[in-house]
């Protein structure tokens, strides 16, 4: 329930800052601004977010010119537990987005998404990096250890 909630508010912030910058691309402010395919993009994209149709939002996102909210769009899939999400993808966003919010959350869906088959080399690497957080975490590092 608490995901559902911060995918409307995410819908809503993007939905907003999209009309936003309409007005001030308009009056000449902004050359970021998303455009309005792209705000219906984006709109269709968090509608199928909010549903759990994870593979059909990202699709959606691809087709938008402007890239920041299709970004907000995979840290919430990344946030959200059981996404569907490969863990090669979030320690991916992880590392490239060092400052945003969440990280903790993320680092907990990274080991949830931990293959049986990953490599020890790569499971010691990542726990290296970043201490386990999940006793799933714990547990497969102490196996890497072996």
């Amino acid at each position: 329930m608490r995901y559902f909630f911060i995918t409307r508010q995410i819908f809503a912030i993007a939905t907003g800052l999209g009309f936003g910058a309409i007005a001030a691309t308009a009056h000449g402010v902004d050359e970021t601004a998303l455009s309005k395919s792209d705000i219906a993009a984006y709109r269709a994209a968090f509608t199928s977010a909010q549903a759990g149709e994870w593979h059909q939002a990202t699709q959606l996102a691809a087709t938008a010119k402007q890239k920041l909210p299709g970004k907000v769009l995979s840290w919430l899939r990344y946030k959200t537990p059981r996404s569907g999400a490969r863990f090669e993808r979030i320690a991916d966003f992880i590392a490239s987005n060092p400052g945003w919010p969440g990280l903790r959350d993320l680092r907990r869906r990274a080991e949830e998404a931990m293959r049986d088959a990953m490599p020890h080399r790569d499971v010691l690497a990542w726990f290296q990096r970043h201490p386990a957080l999940t006793a799933p975490g714990s547990t497969r590092y102490a196996r890497a250890l072996i």
